[in-house]
């Protein structure tokens, strides 16, 4: 869970908060747990400058450098939803892939490169033996 500093009066909500986003987001890994602890923490600020907001005047001194917050806040808000997103599409194309290659690919490699780059090459080998014919050895792939 996430180490934010939550006073006590609110832990409650934020464990509410922390659950649903646990529900719906379903972080695997500790790479997307970091990067989920982020989007939790950010939507609770998020939520906590929305409340001081509309407890003080637009032209309050407070209010611009509540408005900062907010927007440092919703920017790490999106980074983070947007770097999870991919690292849970990559690690379902993963999955699409050959289980060898599967096996020798790091967890951080885009499997859609991966899967792009495979077909290329075995497009090109096709192309090669039917240039030179099936019982003619096509000479060997500088990229195997």
């Amino acid at each position: 869970m996430s180490t934010q500093a939550i006073v006590p009066q609110d832990q409650s909500e934020f464990n509410v908060l922390h659950a649903q986003y646990q529900r719906e987001i379903n972080p695997q890994g500790p790479l997307q747990q970091t990067l989920f602890e982020e989007l939790v923490a950010a939507a609770w600020n998020l939520h906590r400058v929305h409340l001081l907001e509309a407890e003080i005047d637009m032209l309050d001194p407070r209010f611009d450098r509540l408005a900062r917050h907010h927007a440092r806040f919703e920017k790490t808000f999106h980074r983070a939803l947007k770097e999870l997103r991919t690292l849970q599409t990559e690690a379902a194309l993963r999955q699409l892939l050959p289980r060898e290659t599967r096996r020798n690919t790091p967890v951080l490699a885009c499997p859609e490169k991966i899967a792009k780059r495979s077909l290329e090459r075995d497009k090109l080998r096709t192309g090669l033996r039917t240039f030179y014919g099936p019982s003619t050895p096509a000479p060997s792939d500088p990229n195997p």
